[in-house]
């Protein structure tokens, strides 16, 4: 049975980018925040779903960047970032929806998050 909640990324866009992509959120796995904040990586454990997230902010980007993510097929949100800056927009990476597309990515994640 599928799970309508779950999206899929890399179902619209360029297919092709799918790897460049996966590396960009690689390489910002590695400057990942324990603070909450609208500059830099962090995770979150979405309070509806209860699925942890690798939320990457705007400003942590560079144009080239953010233009192969949302090419790619990853959701742009707005999330909370830290208390003074109230809403920042971002790219928010579900850990179980990139499991059905990359399995090898989305245990990068967790072990990040582990390592935290």
């Amino acid at each position: 049975m599928n799970n309508t909640n779950t999206p899929k990324y890399g179902a619209s866009g360029y297919r092709y980018l799918r790897p460049l992509a996966e590396e960009i959120i690689l390489k910002k796995l590695e400057r990942v925040s324990t603070a909450r904040n609208s500059i830099s990586p962090f995770f979150r454990e979405n309070y509806r779903t209860k699925h942890l997230e690798f939320v990457i902010p705007f400003k942590a980007l560079t144009s080239m960047e953010k233009h192969v993510l949302r090419e790619a097929g990853y959701p742009e949100r707005l999330v909370r970032g830290d208390e003074n800056a109230g809403l920042a927009k971002a790219f928010v990476i579900d850990v179980r929806a990139v499991e059905a597309t990359s399995p090898e990515l989305a245990e990068a994640i967790l072990s990040a998050y582990r390592r935290m």
